[in-house]
């Protein structure tokens, strides 16, 4: 670009503009501890519930779960990854045939009355392989949304209709620990994709929550390129896991690929030095589908202005606010006059946010920002809040993605 020569202007970005910055969007709503889990809904299919948690019961017991009302041989999915803690097939107890699953924080989920009929009978005589899913047992490890059983009308459902009675017990160092009620869980539970029985023992953590490499790689490029893998890109990247990489360090290497380095990244500078801040997810996802589509960045960057109304600055206006956003300071007479004649040469807006923004130290000084931004927005799906803004600020991008990619929100929206 011909003004890069001839706009050298002296960008020296403080720490002032870093808490620019920060924008005040409200934090998501933290999940109530000992309240909530996040999980997969356990029944796949139509059901109705309600919250009986409490209501009287026979013997002078109370409810302790939330009955799923259904119809036999319904499939029952694990609700998380986790371990199968305990089983029983042919049981006599109020309970019937029942499943408890562990998760990796000590969680217990609890599946009582599972089915216990040849199908299209009410005769208890089920076989195991019509009660659970081939191969469960106690120490059987389970994925989220894996089909473990069938729901059914065992022990004193019989009379109640089929349905799962599903508890939610808190960590214990016993089997399991206090139940509360799963009512709120259960609400909130995202309907996972069904996965075939054994696959939680057939997974590794490399590519979690994905079923296999190749899907997750798929994933990254379609939200970091906006395409499918081309070339030689999944055969690249799929091989990282087969030399003992996890899933970070594969969205680590996509971050540096040239179709985010060059794409991604010039927007986040852009809003940074002509806004003071980060684009909002609105204004990122323009901006990206432009880039990805092929548009010049400049271009790019004339949407940007558009829509921010700088068309109707005046060039005094203009030249103060994208230096001042830039540098964190007030604007010199000299540069205001260097940028007014910029301007009367023919230079466009564009042209002189995107040399601001692509300057050496400009570049190196927001990096830790730019990157925070591309991460976490592409993957999340929105823009990091003050406190996240805070906590990862600096640290690497294989650090955060290794946060995202195991967190729940995440396995929400890939589900």
């Amino acid at each position: 670009m011909r003004s890069r020569r001839k706009f050298a202007l002296s960008i020296a970005l403080t720490a002032a503009l870093a808490s620019t910055l920060l924008l005040p969007v409200r934090p998501a709503a933290a999940q109530a501890a000992g309240t909530t889990r996040a999980i997969c809904f356990p029944v796949e299919g139509s059901v109705s519930y309600t919250d009986t948690w409490g209501a009287p019961r026979s013997g002078g017991r109370t409810h302790q779960g939330t009955d799923l009302m259904g119809s036999k041989m319904q499939k029952l999915l694990s609700t998380v990854d986790g371990t199968v803690v305990r089983l029983s097939y042919q049981n006599t107890s109020i309970s019937g045939n029942y499943v408890y699953i562990r998760d990796a924080d000590g969680w217990v989920y609890v599946y009582l009355h599972m089915n216990n009929d040849r199908p299209g009978t009410d005769d208890g005589q089920a076989s195991y392989d019509q009660v659970f899913a081939p191969g469960l047992e106690v120490g059987t490890k389970v994925a989220a949304g894996e089909f473990i059983g069938y729901l059914g009308d065992s022990g004193n459902a019989e009379d109640a209709g089929a349905h799962l009675h599903f508890e939610l017990h808190q960590p214990s160092t016993a089997t399991w620990g206090t139940a509360i009620n799963p009512y709120p869980s259960v609400r909130g539970a995202w309907k996972c994709p069904t996965l075939p029985a054994g696959t939680g023992e057939g997974l590794t953590t490399a590519w979690r929550p994905f079923a296999t490499p190749t899907s997750f790689v798929q994933r990254q490029t379609a939200d970091f390129f906006g395409r499918a893998p081309q070339g030689t890109e999944l055969a690249t990247y799929t091989g990282m896991f087969d030399n003992g990489s996890q899933g970070a360090a594969v969205i680590d290497r996509v971050m540096r690929n040239p179709r985010v380095y060059d794409t991604l990244n010039p927007i986040v500078r852009m809003y940074a030095a002509w806004l003071g801040r980060r684009p909002t997810m609105a204004e990122f996802e323009v901006a990206r589908n432009l880039a990805w589509s092929g548009v010049p960045v400049d271009k790019v960057a004339s949407r940007m202005l558009i829509d921010s109304g700088a068309k109707s600055l005046t060039t005094e206006e203009f030249a103060t606010q994208l230096i001042e956003n830039a540098t964190g300071r007030p604007i010199t007479s000299a540069e205001l006059d260097f940028v007014v004649a910029l301007r009367r040469q023919g230079y466009l807006m564009s042209q002189l946010v995107v040399a601001v923004s692509e300057a050496a130290q400009f570049r190196s000084d927001t990096a830790p920002l730019v990157r925070l931004t591309v991460t976490y927005g592409t993957m999340r799906d929105r823009m990091p809040d003050d406190n996240t803004t805070a906590k990862w600020l600096g640290r690497t991008s294989a650090d955060l993605a290794h946060a995202i990619v195991t967190s729940d929100e995440y396995r929400r929206r890939v589900s």
